[in-house]
């Protein structure tokens, strides 16, 4: 009988998983965390909450912010990281908005490059073609010229033997 016992309260052991006022925090299926814009909306709408109940010096206000801060160290505790500094959040935005800039210029000077790469190809290409061409064309005139050689006779005729 105490194994029965032993086996059911191992069972019902979950780890990650806390449970406050009658919510369970953590070990929930991850989700994919909000982008830093939302994250940063929300916090600055946590701190006009707060700052609308009278701020941290009234009671209301501190019962707003505890419940906030609450929340936070809720999810901490359950493993989540918790983004709520709009300071930081400002600045990541930046941050991700200035390498975002970047990265898209490098797209570009390297697409440009490309381009540059592929005309010149292309030039020598139509370039190697036309030249193989012309040397063709030398080529024949040059053999039609040394049939109209006559043997017997140095150079080239003028034209008829017979005027």
């Amino acid at each position: 009988e105490a194994g029965a016992g032993m086996r059911t309260s191992a069972e019902d052991l979950q780890f990650g998983r806390i449970e406050v006022d009658g919510k369970i925090s953590g070990g929930a299926p991850k989700k994919k965390r909000a982008s830093k814009e939302t994250l940063l909306q929300r916090a600055i709408d946590q701190r006009a909450e707060v700052a609308a109940a009278g701020g941290e010096e009234t009671v209301a206000g501190k019962k707003v912010a505890e419940k906030y801060s609450w929340d936070a160290a809720l999810l901490r505790a359950g493993g989540e990281k918790v983004l709520d500094d709009p300071k930081l959040l400002q600045k990541s935005v930046k941050n991700e908005a200035r390498m975002k800039k970047k990265s898209q210029e490098k797209w570009a000077k390297r697409v440009e490059f490309t381009n540059e790469q592929m005309a010149s190809k292309q030039k020598k290409r139509k370039d190697s073609l036309k030249g193989r061409a012309d040397a063709k064309v030398e080529k024949r005139i040059e053999k039609r010229e040394k049939k109209r050689n006559r043997p017997g006779f140095e150079g080239r005729s003028q034209g008829p033997i017979n005027p």
